[in-house]
């Protein structure tokens, strides 16, 4: 029977020179559109909801 049955290995994950702060920046810059256009198709009610979370901080 051979001893190497299992080889145990780091994941394999990607490398990059950018920080958390710097990654969250662009989801929040990818979000804008998003919560723009909600407010169009509904009205300023839809930030009152996307600012929902934020009152509990």
């Amino acid at each position: 029977m051979s001893d190497n049955l299992l080889t145990v290995s780091p994941s394999p994950h990607v490398h990059t020179e950018l920080t958390v702060p710097q990654i969250m920046r662009g989801v929040i810059i990818a979000m804008v559109p998003a919560l723009l256009f909600s407010i169009y198709n509904f009205g300023i009610s839809a930030l009152y909801v996307s600012s929902y979370p934020y009152s509990f901080v």
